[in-house]
């Protein structure tokens, strides 16, 4: 047994999770179109390695503070089926994987919210997700604990080691950002999946394995 970790966004998924749930929130008139202007300025900062992830969720989560959390939680499964199983890939990979009989794990620095829930969806028993506090009314948009996201992601990773007495001997991990670098280089068998320009040159002169069959 060994562990596989998937990263979400533009990974296992064909999309942003967290960006088409926030399309599907202003078709619901939940929020208003000028929030994708915004948004475009914090993948620039992702892309560019300098976004302040808390700074990020609190803005986020602003309609999740503003709507009754059973609504939201409706419209979100209902998004995933409709939004995000259709996008999903990698579904060969994941099948070697589980004849393998590896540990399946989702590690995703979108929110719990979400990332929890695609886990479920992929029936994968583990998932590392940024957990964000919940209030009387809902969502805050605050962090609980360590953000899983950049070098984070290993912290968070490495309470989940120490929890089932795991490590990561022969481990894999599957990513498309340069924001994952930490968690590729831990890892035995790092993977990249449609890398971002910069993770595909250092995959290239470290000869990692470029993942082309996405089915």
């Amino acid at each position: 047994m060994a562990l596989a970790l998937f990263d979400l966004d533009y990974t296992i998924l064909n999309g942003d999770t967290e960006r088409l749930w926030a399309v599907r929130q202003i078709e619901l008139g939940l929020w208003g179109e000028d929030v994708l202007l915004r948004l475009n300025e914090y993948d620039e900062d992702y892309a560019a390695g300098r976004l302040d992830l808390r700074e990020y969720m609190r803005y986020y989560f602003t309609p999740h503070q503003t709507h009754p959390r059973a609504l939201m939680e409706q419209e979100r499964d209902r998004f995933l089926e409709e939004e995000v199983r259709p996008r999903l890939r990698l579904s060969r990979r994941v099948q070697w994987h589980r004849e393998r009989q590896d540990e399946l794990v989702l590690i995703t620095a979108s929110s719990a919210f979400t990332g929890h829930a695609v886990a479920r969806m992929l029936d994968f028993s583990y998932s590392l997700a940024t957990e964000i506090e919940v209030g009387p009314e809902g969502f805050t948009g605050e962090i609980v604990g360590t953000p899983c996201f950049r070098e984070n992601k290993l912290v968070c990773l490495q309470h989940l080691l120490e929890e089932q007495n795991w490590s990561l001997e022969e481990s894999w991990g599957y990513s498309d950002s340069l924001n994952d670098l930490p968690l590729l280089e831990a890892v035995t068998h790092p993977v990249l999946v449609t890398p971002d320009p910069s993770l595909k040159a250092i995959g290239k002169e470290r000869g990692w394995e470029v993942l082309q069959d996405l089915r």
